[in-house]
């Protein structure tokens, strides 16, 4: 039985069965990222990276190359294109992500099997025939015209540190254009580098002149590699392209760059070149799904015009096989960047609807702690609820009586807690988050014990 896979379309889950990701991505032109879950689901790895990344890309296709962020066949006149200049892609496209997570995530949690994280890729798509002309641009005309695809399933991340699961690479190509933005149509372009593929290569790297490695086709590349000199006491500098040589700002290259610059490792943005390769002790790769993985072998073929050979027989390869995997280096730097990944975990629970745990938590609090007066929740005429209160000051004279909380049924309550991504507004709100977290905690407790039961049946 394969595992399940979902599509959301604007918040809408799609009525058919859910493609292949590659599949996905092939059909629609736009601005894409991936990301997942870590900690067996119940955090999401860089997410704000994640977001900060896909409106970067959504800005960069829509002013460098719209043809890559809107479905082909559309004239792209520069008055359809002007209508939209004024875009806050920075908070559009978090409105857009999160509006498809609170739908998806309920959904896919009740599918996550144990041992296995979610997998998510967010696709944002424009198709200008939705576009009235000399229409002002206000929010409903912008989701009439942009569309997102977030597409979910499950994904099991790899063992760090063991030598079988090591990646094998070989070089086959040249880089990309529009390097600096991820977007879908890339799927379709470096189709033409699978035929150069020997069986055993797990990813495939690209490069312009045959010598100085860009980066992989799905991941980006490090090297960890000897000096030629040793000028300022170390002997080793970690190697990867700069953004300007044309390599995609990967969302986890950056925090290798920061944690390696935080603990003192020396690092040096510049290609790796082929042609040092004896001097290379170490080398990795990185994605926001594999995270960092460590590489066995890398291949090159003898002569960089041999490349418009029919397939990957045709060619003579040359190979580098590293010793020690992972490298001590790269085992220091992995456990780095998962201390980052925690220190800046967003919860899935942030996309899941709390609000009925509040009267829950109060009605708790009231039994063991009677001597203390909570509101009382009831509903208007409106639907809206309203608390109340026997006394007529709380926090030191704040008066409660007969306030009312805007949102009504379910949004009844404006979380504050930032990690659960919404805003509360209530006397005594400090005191009964330990109660509701003790309440959250047994429910996840209970739902993954029933999900074991499940299973075993």
């Amino acid at each position: 039985m394969s595992d399940p896979v979902f599509l959301f379309v604007n918040g809408v889950a799609s009525p058919t069965s859910a493609p292949p990701v590659s599949t996905l991505l092939e059909s629609h032109p736009g601005a894409y990222t991936t990301f997942r879950t870590h900690n067996n689901g119940l955090e999401f790895l860089f997410w704000e990276r994640h977001l900060r990344r896909l409106s970067t890309s959504t800005n960069i296709l829509f002013n460098s190359c719209p043809n890559l962020l809107f479905r082909p066949g559309i004239n792209l006149t520069p008055v359809s294109l002007q209508q939209m200049k004024s875009l806050e892609w920075d908070s559009l496209i978090p409105s857009f992500v999160n509006n498809s997570m609170t739908k998806a995530i309920p959904a896919a949690l009740k599918q996550r099997k144990p041992g296995t994280e979610l997998a998510f890729t967010a696709l944002v798509s424009g198709n200008l025939e939705k576009l009235i002309p000399n229409e002002k641009i206000g929010e409903e005309e912008i989701h009439r015209v942009f569309s997102l695809h977030l597409h979910v399933s499950l994904y099991t991340p790899p063992v760090f540190g063991v030598r079988t699961d090591g990646a094998h690479l070989a070089l086959v190509g040249h880089g990309r254009d529009t390097a600096n933005a991820k977007y879908s149509d890339w799927v379709r372009m470096r189709k033409p580098l699978e035929k150069l593929r020997p069986p055993s290569a797990t990813e495939l790297l690209l490069s312009n002149d045959g010598d100085h490695i860009l980066e992989g086709c799905l991941t980006n590349f490090f090297v960890i590699c000897r000096k030629d000199s040793i000028k300022d006491g170390y002997s080793l500098e970690l190697q990867t392209a700069p953004i300007s040589d044309g390599v995609l700002p990967g969302v986890v290259r950056e925090v290798i760059i920061e944690v390696c610059l935080g603990i003192g490792i020396p690092i040096r943005e510049v290609a790796p070149s082929w042609s040092k390769h004896h001097l290379w002790e170490e080398a990795f790769i990185t994605n926001s799904l594999r995270v960092l993985q460590h590489v066995e072998t890398i291949r090159v073929p003898g002569s960089w015009n041999s490349l418009s050979s029919k397939t990957w027989k045709d060619v003579m390869w040359k190979e580098k096989l590293f010793q020690e995997c992972p490298g001590s280096i790269t085992a220091v730097i992995q456990e780095e960047v998962m201390k980052r990944a925690k220190v800046e975990g967003h919860p899935v629970a942030s996309f899941i609807n709390l609000s009925w745990c509040i009267p829950i938590a109060l009605e708790v609090k009231r039994l063991f702690c009677p001597s203390v007066v909570e509101p009382q929740l009831v509903t208007d005429y409106n639907g809206k609820m309203t608390t109340s209160s026997s006394r007529s000051s709380f926090n030191g004279g704040t008066r409660m009586r007969n306030k009312k909380v805007e949102g009504g049924n379910y949004g009844f309550f404006k979380w504050a807690d930032e990690e659960l991504g919404q805003n509360m507004e209530m006397c005594h709100t400090e005191e009964i988050k330990p109660l509701l977290e003790v309440i959250i905690g047994l429910l996840v407790v209970i739902s993954m014990m029933l999900g074991i039961v499940v299973i075993k049946m």
